[in-house]
């Protein structure tokens, strides 16, 4: 079997055992189209542009920034157009028999998946952080979905059709480690991200009430509360003044790996919209609970399963932490039940070779 990759222009992963093509300049490539073409496509990148300014005027009053940002964007339309041509003219005598993709786009997307659908070529999507955390973006009937046994939810496309879906077997450390039982005394609180470029996605003020009463419910019974804000996404300057949380303590728990953050919790709370790491939190049987304080849309209730970790309102969550400080061994038989049936949804996954 011979495997041509196509290395992305943004968080590009090498693989060093396959056949890549490098990345060159658009302008390189469009030189090689005939001339016609070529002026047809700048003339086309003009005219896209321009619409776009027209479009961001409406909203953006400095006239300079809009134009720049249209440009932009028209450049790189005109960059998807050019490679999806020369795919065309490259690969037209001889399609692959398959192209296996990221659902997270990181720039060819649009270009592959319109040759797919040209030459009618088998999408294989993988999720770039194990579980699909959003739609796929494709309508591409051609398409397979390949997820973790995690997954809590139907695939589905912007069309909200649902995608022909299995799960795979991927690479992970699952230890049960014997533990005795013991005292509920400190609880970990798994926090994503819920902002984006500066706008909050959900109601903040209901989000840090929630985190009140958890941190509330800790201080009172002398147990410590430790949050850990999503790496990259880290508000902790808002986090502190707002919830109450310790700025110094998220800075460092956002250091590191999730594993090293929870391997001295007694149980992990998934704070509102779910996060993939909670694969990691069940591969070391960390009992672990997803908190919500509001309705979830389908997407982010998708990405974990409720059958596994169970998803519950802050007030249930505070009566079952009561539970379990009163009840030491629930939470002990709590966490091997868990993890019992964690290991069990993978009786169905397989490799990926199997779809290949």
């Amino acid at each position: 079997m011979k495997v041509l990759n196509f290395p992305s222009m943004n968080w590009n992963i090498p693989f060093q055992s396959f056949c890549t093509v490098g990345l060159c300049p658009v302008d390189e490539v469009l030189a090689t189209l005939p001339m016609a073409l070529q002026q047809t496509i700048s003339q086309t990148t003009i005219s896209v542009s321009n619409i776009l300014a027209q479009l961001f005027l409406t909203y953006v009053r400095t006239e300079k920034y809009a134009i720049r940002q249209a440009n932009y964007l028209a450049k790189q339309y005109e960059a998807q157009l050019v490679f999806y041509l020369s795919l065309d003219r490259e690969f037209s005598s001889s399609p692959p028999k398959k192209l296996i993709m990221s659902n997270h786009d990181a720039g060819f997307q649009g270009p592959l998946t319109s040759f797919a659908r040209k030459y009618n070529v088998p999408v294989v999507l993988l999720p770039h952080s194990k579980v699909f955390n959003f739609p796929v973006t494709s309508t591409y009937v051609n398409t397979i979905a390949l997820t973790h046994p995690l997954q809590g939810g139907v695939i589905v496309n912007l069309d909200g059709k649902s995608i022909d879906t299995h799960l795979i077997s991927f690479p992970e450390r699952q230890n049960n480690l014997t533990r005795p039982v013991v005292s509920l005394k400190k609880v970990g609180i798994v926090l994503n991200k819920f902002s984006c470029d500066g706008y909050t996605a959900i109601d903040s003020v209901g989000y840090a009430e929630g985190l009140k009463k958890l941190l509330s419910w800790c201080e009172s019974y002398g147990m410590h509360c430790k949050p850990r804000l999503r790496p990259g996404h880290t508000s902790i300057i808002w986090s502190a003044a707002e919830i109450g949380f310790d700025a110094s303590e998220l800075a460092m728990n956002a250091q590191g790996s999730i594993c090293h953050f929870a391997q001295d919790c007694d149980i992990c709370l998934m704070y509102d919209c779910p996060t993939s790491g909670a694969i990691e939190l069940l591969g070391m049987a960390m009992p672990t609970i997803n908190t919500v304080f509001r309705p979830l849309c389908s997407s982010e209730s998708s990405i974990t399963s409720s059958k596994i970790i169970p998803r519950e309102s802050v007030e249930e969550t505070l009566k079952r932490l009561d539970f379990y400080r009163l009840n030491p061994n629930e939470l002990f038989m709590f966490r091997n039940r868990q993890f019992a049936l964690y290991t069990a949804s993978f009786a169905d996954s397989r490799p990926l070779r199997m779809f290949l």
